[in-house]
C-alpha cells in the first residue's frame, strides 16, 4: 500500500512538473527569452564557478565545507585588482546569457553550453558584474565609460563578445546576423 501511495504520488508530481514545464516554455516569446541561470557541473560534481575560481587562482585556495571557494588570490580580468574573497567575485558572461538565448531563441541544452562556456567566462568584481549585466554594442560602451574601464579591456570584452557571437552563429547555422548589435 505504500509503495502504490509513493508511486502516485511521483505521478503527480512528475505530471505537474511537465504541465508547468509546458505552461513556461510556451509562455515565453521568441523575441525576448528568459532562461534560468545555472552553472553547469564537471565529472567531480564541481560547479562552473568553482572551476574557474580554481583554475585561475594565484594563490593558496581554501575551500569551505559544501566545497564552494572561500579564499584564494584572483585578479579581476577587467580592472586588475587583486582579491583574496572569492564571496566578492562573480563569473561574468562574456557574451550575456539573454543574448545567447535569444540568439538560439530558446533554453535549449546547447544554451547552457555556450553560456558556460569557459571562452565566455571573466571573473570579475561582484559590483562590477551586477551593473553590466547584459550589455553588449553600445550599452556596453557607455558602461565601460562610466565604469572608467580601460580602453583595451572594452575592446577585449568586445573582441570576445563579437568572436564568440560568430562563433555560435556559425555553428548553429543561424539566418541573418545576430550578431550585428555586438560587433561594432
Amino acid at each position: 500500500m505504500i509503495y502504490r501511495v509513493h508511486f502516485a504520488c511521483v505521478a503527480i508530481i512528475t505530471c505537474v512538473a511537465i504541465l508547468v514545464q509546458a505552461v513556461v516554455t510556451t509562455s515565453i516569446s521568441k523575441a525576448e527569452v528568459s532562461c534560468p541561470h545555472h552553472w553547469t557541473s564537471n565529472k567531480y560534481g564541481e560547479n562552473t564557478r568553482v572551476q574557474m575560481l580554481t583554475d585561475n587562482n594565484k594563490g593558496a585556495i581554501i575551500y569551505n565545507a559544501g566545497g564552494t571557494v572561500r579564499t584564494g588570490k584572483w585578479i579581476d580580468e577587467y580592472t586588475g585588482i587583486e582579491y583574496t574573497d572569492a564571496s566578492k567575485l562573480q563569473i561574468d558572461h562574456i557574451l550575456p546569457h539573454s543574448f545567447i538565448a535569444n540568439m538560439l531563441g530558446d533554453c535549449r541544452v546547447k544554451f547552457q553550453e555556450y553560456a558556460n562556456d569557459k571562452h565566455n567566462l571573466a571573473i570579475i568584481a561582484s559590483e562590477l558584474n551586477q551593473v553590466k549585466s547584459n550589455l553588449v554594442g553600445v550599452q556596453l560602451n557607455k558602461w565601460a565609460y562610466e565604469n572608467n574601464i580601460a580602453s583595451n579591456v572594452l575592446e577585449r570584452i568586445q573582441r570576445e563578445q563579437c568572436g564568440f557571437c560568430k562563433y555560435i552563429a556559425k555553428r548553429e547555422n543561424l539566418p541573418n546576423n545576430p550578431c550585428a548589435t555586438v560587433c561594432l
